[in-house]
């Protein structure tokens, strides 16, 4: 007969070695650098350059004006390059940068006069040979009537030919120009602004990230800005997100989307406070706004989030199936515990009776 201690201890160690589990991950990045001068630009700047100093276009230009700017471009390299060009107007991007990689989607924040509309490139493709040079025109036709402050854009020389594949993405290398266009001198003197437009919840690169819509509605550009700031849940005092960007710019008459990422965290639905100070030199704004994200917006965003850890233990299959092994051998375990003390019970009554037997029986012998 087995010995039933033995047979609960081997069981309970059976389980110590179902409840051990290790779980592996890994993760991967790539990186790369690269020059990209296999090309060279160079802005032939006009007589009627305002700035002097720099090495982009900054025109003093008059209502109605018609002019051609030269951009003189140079293949450095051994090989056949393609220069795909675009004039584009100045926007800001989610990081505070301005760029000009893109054409406008909006109608720009107080915007008079779109720059693409004014500065017109007529090329589509420059195929350059080896150390072959091309000089690119740029047209200019001002409307006929004024406007205040500056007008923003940029040259875009996206080399085509650059592209090197890593994985599934595909790098490419471009320059960028600057072109800005100005009537009066005393632009100069036209400071960008700050204003809160909306705040709500949202996703950038498929991670939550909340988007404060900030405009800059003023025709000249906002450089070197701070902002600090908190979101915290109404009703609550410690921030759930906080907020600390250095360095932003914002292109004349942009919206500015600032992402603001959960770093891997859910969305909770609720009411919101999104309370920040901009910084830039002695100039001060204070913004403050009330959102809500709600339960279905949090559900909807949440599900998608590339960076939240959903998995659950109960989608290991392998994790299943010793999951029940283990209720089971809990399940003998229990069963073989109310058996022990069952035989214990029956077998102390058996004892018992047994012991008042021979009493009884002791008694009767002793009257005879």
């Amino acid at each position: 007969m087995l010995n039933k201690n033995k047979v609960i201890k081997s069981l309970f160690f059976s389980i110590l070695i179902c409840l051990i589990f290790v779980v592996d991950f890994y993760s991967a990045y790539a990186d790369s650098e690269q020059s990209f001068a296999d090309f060279t630009v160079d802005a032939k700047l006009p007589d009627n350059q305002f700035s002097k100093d720099v090495t982009y276009f900054d025109v003093k230009v008059d209502p109605g004006q018609k002019q051609q700017l030269e951009v003189v471009l140079k293949n450095n390299s051994s090989k056949e390059i393609e220069i795909i060009p675009s004039f584009n107007r100045a926007q800001t991007n989610r990081s505070g940068v301005v760029t000009y990689s893109t054409k406008s989607n909006d109608e720009g924040a107080g915007l008079k006069y779109n720059i693409e509309d004014i500065v017109k490139i007529s090329d589509k493709k420059i195929v350059l040979k080896a150390n072959e040079e091309y000089t690119l025109k740029l047209q200019i036709d001002m409307p006929d009537g004024p406007f205040d402050g500056i007008l923003a854009g940029g040259l875009y020389l996206l080399n085509n030919s650059s592209g090197e594949s890593e994985g599934n993405i595909k790098n490419y290398f471009a320059r960028e120009i600057g072109v800005i266009l100005r009537e009066q001198e005393s632009s100069k003197d036209i400071l960008g602004d700050i204003e809160l437009i909306n705040v709500s919840s949202g996703q950038e690169a498929s991670r939550n990230a909340i988007s404060v819509l900030l405009e800059n509605s003023q025709p000249a550009y906002l450089n070197g800005f701070s902002l600090k700031g908190t979101i915290t849940k109404k009703g609550e005092t410690d921030p759930t997100i906080n907020i600390d960007r250095e360095s932003l710019s914002m292109a004349p008459n942009s919206i500015f989307d600032l992402s603001t990422s959960l770093n891997g965290k859910p969305y909770v639905a609720g009411t919101y406070i999104f309370k920040a100070q901009a910084k830039k030199d002695d100039r001060v704004w204070d913004l403050e706004k009330e959102f809500e994200i709600t339960a279905k917006e949090a559900k909807k965003y949440n599900k998608v989030d590339v960076s939240i850890d959903k998995t659950s233990i109960f989608d290991n299959k392998l994790v299943v199936a010793m999951m029940i092994v283990l209720m089971l051998l809990v399940f003998v375990i229990v069963i073989l515990i109310i058996r022990m003390i069952l035989n214990k019970k029956k077998e102390k009554k058996r004892k018992y009776n047994l012991n008042k037997k021979r009493k009884k029986r002791k008694n009767s012998n002793r009257k005879k």
